[in-house]
């Protein structure tokens, strides 16, 4: 009995090693896989509810481009912006430089700079590769192992996608969002000149979270984005660090943003 509790120990021990290795791999070759990969994964995706006509869409997607131009993303690698018009106080990233907007949270930011926090923060996710990473190490590995067979992208995509269960709104680490965070403020500095207007998201949140009754759910963005108290501290210590200001001048918002 003892011989056999040491031997289940040891590959215990042995498999934990394993998985941290597989984990360590994953890791170093989701930075290797081709962009285009990745955009394979998404042929069945869909977003529901989307607007795409109008002048909403088209500055949603023309401040990304701004943005996108300060934050040095890799060779390939694109964004489109999707505006949902669902009443949701949320924004997420998914796989394929895709990036969602809802009304529901458009329309209570205060400011252009508090939504190019937003924007930035989600493209920062899509630029470090969070969405493919969010997949599994598996799915990682899988896709890897196709790129650098030479292997059909669409075919590994859509098995990978049926395999993994996508879905349309990945949940991220605190280190990912902090990291998300760090890229998405140094956007809005490098865009604006200052980070003031790049906080109101987190008061935005809170308030809307504390406004609702007893065992409702939480906005969509606290879902998928948990915020803590360290996040905001670890943005002010990074400005304080780099000499950015909070202070300067917002620039509005279109008339044509709605606004709760």
């Amino acid at each position: 009995m003892k011989e056999l509790f040491q031997l289940l120990l040891v590959v215990t021990l042995a498999l934990l090693v394993l998985f941290w290795l597989l984990g360590l791999l994953a890791d170093y070759l989701v930075e290797k896989i081709p962009f285009e990969y990745e955009q394979n994964l998404l042929v069945q995706e869909i977003f529901s509810d989307e607007v795409t006509d109008g002048e909403v869409p088209a500055y949603l997607q023309d401040l990304s481009r701004r943005l996108a131009e300060k934050m040095n993303l890799p060779a390939g690698m694109t964004i489109q912006v999707h505006y949902s018009n669902l009443d949701e106080v949320n924004a997420f990233a998914t796989l394929g430089g895709q990036l969602v907007v809802f009304r529901g949270l458009l329309e209570r930011l205060p400011n252009e700079n508090a939504l190019a926090m937003v924007l930035a923060h989600e493209i920062a996710h899509i630029k470090l590769r969070h969405p493919l990473r969010g997949l599994g190490r598996g799915v990682v590995l899988a896709v890897a192992i196709a790129a650098l067979s030479g292997s059909s992208g669409n075919t590994l995509g859509s098995f990978s996608v049926g395999e993994a269960g996508l879905l349309t709104s990945l949940s991220f680490s605190r280190d990912q969002e902090q990291a998300a965070d760090a890229e998405g403020l140094q956007a809005v500095v490098a865009l604006y000149g200052h980070a003031k207007g790049s906080k109101a998201l987190f008061r935005i949140l809170l308030q809307e979270e504390q406004n609702r009754s007893f065992g409702m759910e939480s906005p969509g963005f606290l879902r998928t984005h948990p915020l803590g108290v360290e996040r905001v501290q670890a943005m002010d210590e990074m400005a304080a660090a780099r000499h950015w200001s909070f202070a300067g001048k917002t620039t509005a918002l279109p008339a044509f943003i709605p606004h709760k």
